[in-house]
């Protein structure tokens, strides 16, 4: 419990109001707001404050900054507890006001205290944001002025702080400077500062070890950085101290991507030491190469890097490409919503126009409105191809659900996909009810049995290099000849040919779509020198070939009705009677379940010889009417 909580606790009757005060703000991600209170001062005097009431903010532009106050003017009491001086005032953007910018991670919203307002009121903020605003208020010799998301929006009005919301990209990028707190200093800090202020030193050519990095040249690397005296062992206490900088919230709280991406100047802070934001990025990519260690942080350090020289360059990702990469990222934020909200200020302009900030809408609600601007605007299904089983109740199966981590049934990466199954053919967009989407294409088969088992129950054997056993020729091949056996008029033939589809099945979604098609017959009957073959080769491209695979483990293997198409890769939910179709505008076929006279979708599925849009004999007008829900 903060001092303040203490305080509170202490006043008659305030227990109860300190416990609903802390429900309602946990039910509106908000820091508990308290009633007026007193509090003993230093020259013995007693202080009554009030609890700070926000003024409206009514004009298009308008917002609140906060100004901070040097530390001799901030409140002393008997206890100990210190209450810096901050007033906030109202500034319009389109006015080009002066101020500097707070990027920080929120930290518990019940770990707080008070921060003083006008003299006699007072507001309670995160301990984080406390910390922060006593760094700057014991640094300053004037009053200064700067911009902080939780107490320059009233989080308690949820109109306002939608409203807000939407401008922040806008606060951001108008900011002089963006101070990204880390948070207070440890000992091992001053280890990790002093190294990397070495590390960027005028006549240490880090720019070229920075180059390095990315080829994760160690040998290269040491070469530049031993000569001038700093030491790479992987031990080197100054290493190991970067690292454990990387840990640190602030790296891994969404929120802080945009922040970071749109500013003009940032600068980091933790406790007395600071670094530029360029020095600190190279700084985790020498650690990164030497200790071949990587943190969330890191990771995400490598993004917040190439998406800020993206968007200072004008080149910005669309929104899908963002979602999807900070899908599969280490990011997190309290509010789910926010996994939309917080990337609007940097995808490409006009795109999120659309994109209606609303916190007092549901979670689903803004997945939902986020599919339909997605597919109206780039014509693709892809965002189908995401889907999975468990998502939200209220969220049709044709709207992905962001809250999700990425798991391993989910679909191939797309940068590096090469399935075409609908031929190029792109989605037409048509208006419908909200939670209906109407697409066009056409029912290839139908699956008539699936596997009882999925490729992740043979990671072991992959890890152990026991490759033809995890290929398939020990497990799932002989589950589906079996099954393929209890079938009239199968002939050795029809075996021979399952054995070679089955290694066609494998090299293709290994390599997302790269073997080429017309090769099927490239590949042995009997497929096991292949299998191998596609593993080894496939293997030396590292941890692309990992991640691609790591995507079709969660995948079952289905027998499908059709003699052209005998076998796919399916979502493991699916199901006998669930059906195969290609739409326009998605790059892989669907597996679809009917609901009367609609359509669910379950997910993409991999099967031979329609990948490339073969089956497609439709035109960009045609094909069947399908209704998903």
């Amino acid at each position: 419990m903060s001092d303040n909580n203490a305080i509170v606790e202490s006043a008659p009757g305030a227990g109860r109001a300190w416990r609903a005060a802390r429900e309602q703000a946990s039910a509106i991600h908000a820091v508990p707001q308290y009633e007026a209170w007193t509090v003993g001062l230093e020259n013995g005097w007693d202080c009554h404050l009030e609890p700070y009431q926000y003024q409206s903010l009514n004009e298009p532009g308008e917002i609140r900054l906060l100004r901070i106050f040097p530390w001799t003017e901030s409140l002393q009491t008997m206890d100990g507890l210190s209450m810096p001086r901050c007033e906030l005032i109202h500034v319009n953007l389109n006015s080009s006001p002066e101020y500097g910018a707070i990027s920080y991670a929120w930290g518990s919203l019940l770990e707080h205290s008070p921060v003083l307002l006008d003299g006699q009121r007072f507001l309670c903020v995160t301990n984080s944001l406390f910390e922060t605003i006593c760094w700057a208020s014991k640094g300053a010799e004037e009053p200064l002025d700067f911009w902080a998301d939780q107490i320059c929006i009233n989080q308690h009005d949820l109109v306002e702080r939608s409203k807000e919301v939407k401008l922040m990209g806008e606060i951001y990028k108008q900011a002089s400077l963006a101070f990204v707190w880390l948070g207070a200093s440890n000992e091992t800090d001053e280890l990790a500062f002093n190294l990397i202020q070495r590390l960027s030193l005028d006549d240490l050519p880090l720019v070229k070890a920075f180059d390095l990095c990315h080829g994760k040249d160690v040998d290269g690397l040491r070469s530049i950085l031993q000569p001038n005296g700093i030491d790479c062992n992987d031990i080197e206490p100054g290493w190991i101290a970067i690292k454990d900088l990387s840990m640190r919230p602030w790296f891994t709280r969404l929120w802080t991507f945009q922040e970071f991406v749109v500013s003009k100047d940032v600068t980091f802070v933790c406790g007395r030491h600071h670094s530029s934001s360029a020095e600190l990025l190279r700084a985790f990519y020498a650690t990164q190469v030497l200790l071949n260690q990587s943190t969330s942080g890191m990771l995400n350090a490598e993004l917040l890097y190439i998406h800020r020289s993206r968007y200072l360059t004008g080149r910005f990702a669309s929104l899908l490409e963002l979602l999807l990469e900070i899908w599969e990222s280490d990011y997190k934020c309290r509010d789910q919503r926010d996994r939309i909200y917080s990337l609007l200020a940097v995808i490409e302009p006009g795109t999120s126009c659309n994109i209606n900030v609303d916190y007092s809408s549901s979670v689903a609600k803004a997945f939902l409105e986020v599919a339909r601007e997605i597919i109206k605007n780039t014509r693709s299904l892809k965002v189908l191809t995401l889907r999975r089983s468990g998502e939200l109740e209220d969220l049709p199966s044709w709207a992905h659900d962001w809250s999700f981590r990425r798991s391993e049934q989910m679909a191939i990466d797309d940068a590096h996909m090469r399935f075409s199954s609908s031929k190029g053919l792109q989605h037409i967009y048509e208006q419908s009810e909200e939670h209906v989407l109407i697409v066009k294409g056409k029912t290839i088969s139908r699956i008539a049995k699936v596997a009882s088992h999925k490729f992740s129950e043979y990671w072991d054997e992959y890890h152990n290099g026991d490759f033809e056993s995890f290929l398939g020729s020990g497990t799932l091949i002989s589950q589906v000849l079996e099954a393929l056996e209890s079938r009239p008029g199968l002939g050795s033939l029809r075996k021979e040919r399952t054995r070679g589809h089955w290694n066609w099945l494998l090299a293709t979604t290994f390599t997302a779509g790269r073997i080429d098609e017309g090769n099927e017959s490239d590949f042995n009957i009997d497929g096991t020198e292949d299998r191998l073959n596609i593993a080894t080769n496939i293997a030396r491209r590292g941890s692309l070939f990992v991640r691609s695979l790591q995507k079709c483990m969660g995948r079952k293997v289905a027998i499908l009705d059709t003699h052209a198409y005998p076998l796919g890769l399916v979502p493991d939910f699916a199901r006998a009677g669930d059906l195969v179709s290609i739409m326009s505008g998605s790059e892989t076929p669907l597996v679809l379940r009917t609901h009367g006279e609609c359509f669910e979708v379950i997910g993409e599925c991999y099967v031979n010889g329609i990948m490339y849009g073969e089956a497609v004999d439709w035109t960009q007008e045609g094909g069947e009417t399908f209704i998903i829900k």
